[in-house]
Formats: structure tokens, C-alpha cells, sequence
């Protein structure tokens, strides 16, 4: 599947879950388990929060790559610049979208509640996390700190966050 491919399939999939109101619960709760970690961005916050905080990094990043893969391919005419920046654009969209499902089964585990009902609380937070990454320089340097949490959470916390790729 090239770049522009993945990128439509991400967007259909994740649009819907950003357009849905949220629901009647709080965005934090006390049942949520918070991460216990040495950086400060994360400590304190929410797993699911920062999964997705993580997963909104990644998305930015893989978006930025994908731009970049079809600027090279249609207009530069350059295959192996391309073929670069689709591989690595890939690789950010896979991450996101394990970082959004670890998220997604961090809430209704911690909650007890519905998928339905979790993503209607997730797609709320992650509208929150768009605008934070206006510059690829931004999402990256949360990236660093995200290797480190979802590294944590793999320790911690291995029914959420076992089989997905650790973040590179």
C-alpha cells in the first residue's frame, strides 16, 4: 500500500472517532491508572492519555512523511526520496494506530466501560492533542518521551500494551 493509500485508510478510520461528541463522563477519572515515569510531560497523566497524546505525536509525524513521499514522487520525480519518506511515514501511521488502540483499551479497562463508550471519551481528549503539533519539531520531541512510557506501560501494564510495536 503506498503512502497516500495509508494515509486515506488512517483518516476514514480516525475522522469518525474526532467527530463524535463527547460523552457524559469526565475526561479523568479516578479509576485510570497514571504513569509513573522519570519525564516530566508524562508523569502523573493518564496512561490512555498519554497513548494518545503519543498516538497524535505519531499520526503528525506520519502525515508529514507521507506529504513529503508524494511531493517527491509527483513532483520532484525522485523514487528513492520517495521511497524513504513513504517507509518512514508507514512505519509513524502503523505506530499511531497502535498507540490509539492501546489507549482505547486502557480506558474501557480502567472505566469498565464500552468500547463505544471509550471512544466517544477518546475521540473528546485526542481533539485536545490536534493542535498541539503545529511543526513536525513539536510531535518529535514528544516522540522521545513516548518510547520511554509505552516502554513502562509494556512492563507495567502488559494485556494493554502487549503486541503492538514499541515506539521508535
Amino acid at each position: 500500500m503506498d503512502g497516500r493509500a495509508k494515509v486515506l485508510v488512517v483518516l476514514l478510520a480516525i475522522l469518525p472517532i474526532f467527530s463524535m461528541a463527547a460523552s457524559g463522563q469526565a475526561l479523568h477519572d479516578s479509576r485510570d491508572k497514571t504513569v509513573s515515569a522519570p519525564n516530566r510531560s508524562f508523569d502523573k497523566m493518564t496512561y490512555w492519555d498519554a497513548m494518545t497524546r503519543c498516538g497524535m505525536a505519531y499520526m503528525t509525524i506520519g502525515i508529514h512523511y507521507i506529504g513529503e513521499a508524494a511531493d517527491a514522487r509527483l513532483r520532484r520525480r525522485d523514487e528513492a526520496a520517495y521511497a524513504v519518506a513513504d517507509k518512514l511515514g508507514g512505519e509513524a501511521t502503523d505506530l499511531s494506530l497502535a498507540l490509539f488502540g492501546a489507549a482505547l483499551r486502557f480506558l474501557a479497562s480502567d472505566r469498565r466501560i464500552s468500547a463505544p463508550e471509550a471512544r466517544k471519551i477518546f475521540g473528546e481528549r485526542s481533539k485536545h492533542y490536534e493542535p498541539r503539533y503545529k511543526t513536525i519539531e513539536l510531535a518529535k520531541a514528544d516522540v522521545n518521551s513516548c518510547q520511554s512510557v509505552y516502554q513502562t506501560c509494556r512492563k507495567q501494564f502488559p494485556d494493554q500494551c502487549s503486541g503492538e510495536p514499541a515506539p521508535k
